[in-house]
Parts: structure tokens; C-alpha cells; sequence
């Protein structure tokens, strides 16, 4: 079996959902090689792309994988508009399909076609690719994205409506999801996120920073989800604190207090190295109509690596939270929070089947089922 995969990142980008899937196809021989298509722009340009910061450096693949085959297809951010779609397949895209026919045809019919992020090339795909078997992994609330471009919004959401009708099964990463899909297919499963236990293990000793006081911490993108009011406001409470936020920015930053630190995009291993060094796992998202159907993967990460997650109340972090780990920045006394939090960090350590079901082996063994139904 071979997959075709139409993934909503880039392969050189921190390690996320479909990275992980498509190592452990490769690993466990469920298929025998994959093309990953590159995402590419599918809304038009506003004022904020023309302000916003320098785009960070690329970062290097997370895995080498034999049988990967990477695509990067060109685009111009047309695709809403009419004619659009059909301009990029004839300016951008005669390369790329004749790429993926090639791949297609030396699947000798034993092809999946996936897709990770709705698009005019994915749904091309589905349509004039011969293949055995198709899926969409819906993983965000993507018409969500463009919630200040309505036109490129409608469109997201009519090209994921026909693409979830046309795949054989829809997997769902967070109930809510789950909910705005419903009827479009009859074969839906819901399939939460998870983590990688081979590359976060558990740390259970306190770091402290300055004074003796906790250190913060946040690693993975800081976009318009960020909620930098928080953060700040966990700033005012003590001085001392030491916070520190690492990753790509593609925000304006609001000035900062002496005691919050931004560290620059990094690779996987350092991303945990990060990790190991905090105290308390912050995931300061806003709530909006986007996160709240997030079951956030660093919620699995933070917590598989036995540290305690301050957050907001987004996506599935309140049903996370009666699990133990978990407190939120909206509690009315949070220096109060922080010292229980704190107070409860070396028994609060993730109990091992926390580890093990929450593990993407453990995740995907429902698609590996599934590639064996097919």
C-alpha cells in the first residue's frame, strides 16, 4: 500500500499530528512509501500578511524516514475566488499533478489518497487519481482560520464539506469537530491527539529560576491564538517569576516585563530541552470559535513529561483537566493556583498508562485497522 498525503504543514516544521502518522505508517510497514504534498496559500492576501513579522527560517526535516517523497507545490493565494483554482492548475501546478499521476500510477492500484488540509489539489486529487482507498484527518476547525477574510472562509468551509463527502472514512481529533462534520460522511471516528513517548520522557525534579521562584514556559507557535494578556498578567503576579516562550512568532509582540524571555524557533530536540527546563507548562490560548475545537497536542506532551499545564479554558482542556494536571489562568487567585500546582509536583507525575494510551502507536492503531480493512 502506498499514501498519497496532502498535509496541512510542512514537512521542515516542528514535528505535529501528521508527522507522526506518516512515520508510523512508514515504520511499522502498513505502507510502503508516502508522497507528502507540502501545504501551500488557500485565502487571499489581507493587510496583515503585508505587516506582519519576517517569516522564521525553515527548519530541518524532524525525521529521516525511507520510502518519504516530499512535493512542494507553488500557488498563488487566489484559490477563493472563482477562476482561482483553475489558474494555479494551469500556472503552478502541471508539475505537481503530473508528479502525483506518476506516483499514482506506480501504486498499481494499491493507493490511499489522505488528506490533512481541504484544498482545490487535494480534491483534485480525489477525483482523477485512481485510488483503493481515501481519508480526511480533520485536526482543525480550518474555515475558523480565516475569520477576518470572509470570502476565503465560505470557501474553506464548501471545499471541506466536499471533501469530507467524497473520502471513505473522516477521522476527528476533538468532539466539537466531530459535531460540525456530522452527516457529511457515514463513516466518521474520532481520533484525539496524542504524543510521542520515544522522545518525551518524564522529568520529575524542580527547576526553579530566579529567587527560587517557578519557571514558566511555552514551545510551539505564538500566532493570533496567543492570548499575550494572560502571560502577562501571569508576569504581574511575581516579578520573579521566570517565563519563557520559544518559537516561531508571527505576531506583533506587546512590550514585555523584565521576567518574560522569547527564545527563537528551535528543532524537536531542543523544543524538549525546553520542556525539561519549566516548572509549569503554560498553553495561553485565546477562546474563539478556532480553539475551541482544539484538543491541543501540547497538552499530552507537557503532561507526558510529568509537568503541570497552566492554561485558558479552550477546546478539550476542561475535559483534561478532571484528569489531574491542569489549572487555568481564569482561577480568581492564581498565585494561590500556582502554589498548589506546585505543591503537588512530585506526585502528580503521569501515571504510566497516561503514557501509554496516549501514545501515537497507541492513537493510530485505529487507522492501522482500518488499512487492513481496506
Amino acid at each position: 500500500m502506498h499514501l498519497l498525503y496532502f498535509s496541512p504543514v510542512s514537512w521542515h516544521s516542528y514535528p505535529q499530528r501528521p508527522h507522526y502518522l506518516v512515520r508510523y505508517l512508514l515504520q511499522n510497514r502498513i505502507v510502503d512509501s508516502v508522497l507528502w504534498v507540502d501545504s501551500y496559500p488557500t485565502r487571499l492576501p489581507s493587510w496583515k500578511d503585508f505587516h506582519r513579522p519576517g517569516t522564521p527560517d525553515r527548519l530541518p526535516p524532524p525525521f529521516s524516514l525511507s520510502g518519504l517523497h516530499i512535493l512542494k507545490p507553488a500557488a498563488l493565494p487566489v484559490e477563493p475566488v472563482p477562476g482561482g483554482s483553475w489558474l494555479n492548475h494551469a500556472l503552478c501546478w502541471k508539475g505537481v499533478r503530473r508528479r502525483i499521476k506518476e506516483y499514482g500510477s506506480r501504486s498499481r492500484g494499491e493507493l490511499i489518497v489522505g488528506t490533512g488540509r481541504p484544498h482545490a489539489l487535494a480534491a483534485w486529487a480525489l477525483r482523477r487519481i485512481p485510488h483503493r482507498a481515501s481519508f480526511y484527518d480533520a485536526m482543525d476547525d480550518f474555515p475558523a482560520f480565516y475569520s477576518d477574510s470572509g470570502f476565503s472562509r465560505t470557501r474553506m468551509a464548501a471545499t471541506e464539506r466536499k471533501i469530507a463527502g467524497m473520502v471513505d472514512r473522516v477521522w476527528y481529533s476533538s468532539p466539537l469537530i466531530g459535531e460540525k462534520l456530522h452527516g457529511l460522511n457515514p463513516d466518521m471516528v474520532h481520533l484525539p491527539n496524542g504524543y510521542d513517548k520515544h522522545s518525551f520522557p518524564v522529568v520529575r525534579q524542580r527547576v526553579s529560576g530566579r529567587q527560587g521562584t517557578p519557571v514558566f514556559g511555552y514551545v510551539g507557535t505564538v500566532g493570533a491564538w496567543f492570548d499575550w494578556d494572560q502571560v502577562l498578567r501571569l508576569a504581574a503576579v511575581d516579578p520573579c517569576y521566570d517565563i519563557r516562550i520559544a518559537g516561531p512568532c508571527f505576531v506583533k509582540v506587546p512590550d514585555l516585563p523584565a521576567n518574560i524571555t522569547l527564545y527563537p524557533a528551535c528543532p524537536h530536540a531542543k523544543a524538549v530541552e525546553h520542556i525539561a527546563g519549566f516548572d509549569i507548562c503554560l498553553i495561553p490560548f485565546r477562546r474563539n470559535e478556532l480553539t475551541m475545537s482544539v484538543d491541543p497536542i501540547k497538552y499530552y506532551e507537557y503532561r507526558a513529561m510529568g509537568k503541570p499545564v497552566l492554561s485558558t479554558r479552550f477546546g478539550t482542556m476542561p475535559e483534561h483537566a478532571s484528569e489531574g494536571g491542569v489549572a487555568f489562568f481564569e482561577e480568581d487567585n492564581l498565585q494561590q493556583c500556582i502554589e498548589i500546582m506546585l505543591q503537588k509536583f512530585s506526585s502528580d507525575s503521569p501515571m504510566e498508562s497516561f503514557r501509554k494510551t496516549c501514545d501515537w502507536s497507541t492513537r493510530f492503531l485505529k487507522v492501522k485497522d482500518w488499512v487492513a480493512s481496506i
